[in-house]
């Protein structure tokens, strides 16, 4: 199940990071302000009379810098790690990417990720988003007039998809239905291309075939006409 998957972003990451950063300097402003009249010793002081335990403004800067860049490794870090997290997020968009209609539904029909293509689809063809199998299937069945053959449907904007299903079984040994919607639109157009091309070429056969018969008629009347003419001079000569 998807919902099994952390669903914390990089964002809420990253501004937790931000917080924590802004919190040390603000800490740090604080222990200047309060520590400024007493314990900071000026730069341009000569015979300073502040504590006994006077601080230097140089260590208090580095003091400042280095939360600061704790702060932002901290950030970097947390945006690194989420990165490499496989959320349900970043599942759902990568199947989103995908050019072919996909749904995964349990087995009491009811589904359980339907990606963005699917969706555009289903509401072409029944005018809603899917939301059971049983939907699925009296979609299809509805649409029979939309088929060119026994599974591929020709879409109103003139696509052709595939229709196909299948069976997923986890490692944990639960099943799920699965129907794809591919697009065969190319496909499908080069079938008719070929098919177009192939009655071009069996007439041309055709008529190639009746050129050769009549040639090998022409020719057999030839053949009788000559002989028929050598029996006429022959003829002629006896008679002589």
């Amino acid at each position: 199940d998807l919902h099994s998957f952390p669903t914390r972003r990089s964002s809420d990451l990253v501004g937790g990071g931000v917080i924590a950063c802004a919190a040390g300097l603000m800490l740090t402003l604080g222990v200047y302000s309060v520590l400024l009249d007493d314990h900071i010793v000026p730069q341009d002081a000569i015979n300073w009379q502040g504590h006994k335990a006077p601080l230097p403004i140089a260590g208090l800067w580095l003091i400042t810098a280095v939360i600061f860049l704790g702060g932002a490794y901290a950030i970097l870090l947390c945006h690194t790690r989420d990165k490499r997290k496989v959320t349900e997020s970043s599942i759902k968009e990568a199947i989103d990417e995908i050019p072919m209609g996909l749904g995964y539904f349990r087995q009491n029909g009811v589904s359980m990720l339907i990606n963005r293509r699917m969706a555009e689809i289903s509401e072409i063809m029944c005018g809603k988003v899917l939301m059971t199998f049983e939907e699925l299937s009296d979609m299809l069945e509805g649409r029979s007039d939309w088929k060119e053959t026994e599974d591929v449907y020709r879409l109103p904007d003139g696509s052709a998809c595939r229709y196909v299903e299948d069976e997923l079984v986890t490692a944990a040994g639960e099943r799920f239905r699965v129907a794809y919607f591919y697009d065969v639109t190319k496909l499908v157009r080069r079938k008719k291309e070929l098919d177009a091309q192939n009655e071009e070429l069996r007439i041309m056969s055709v008529q190639n075939r009746r050129l050769r018969e009549n040639v090998g008629q022409l020719a057999k009347e030839e053949e009788l006409l000559f002989f028929a003419d050598q029996i006429g001079r022959a003829s002629c000569r006896e008679r002589v």
